[in-house]
């Protein structure tokens, strides 16, 4: 019974290294120019600032004059129709 297992053991150890199916597999060229996502039409953004506060980060569309020191970033956003 022992030596059932052992052989089976052995079995699946020597077959987990084979893949029938990898000569299929496509290559990293072909996974890199493959098409994953529809092309998306580009939509008009606008730039915003982020200023550090007491409590947390306000983000604002338009700069602080004055306020540069605060500025921990800048975003931008799709203009709203």
């Amino acid at each position: 019974m022992r030596l059932g297992y052992a052989i089976v053991s052995i079995g699946l150890l020597a077959l987990s290294g084979c893949n029938p199916l990898a000569e299929f597999a496509p290559t990293q060229q072909e996974l890199l120019t493959r098409d994953w996502m529809p092309p998306q039409e580009q939509t008009a953004l606008t730039t915003g600032t982020c200023y550090r506060t007491l409590a947390r980060v306000d983000c604002t569309s338009d700069p602080i004059p004055g306020q540069e020191a605060r500025a921990v970033g800048f975003f931008d956003a799709p203009l709203e129709p």
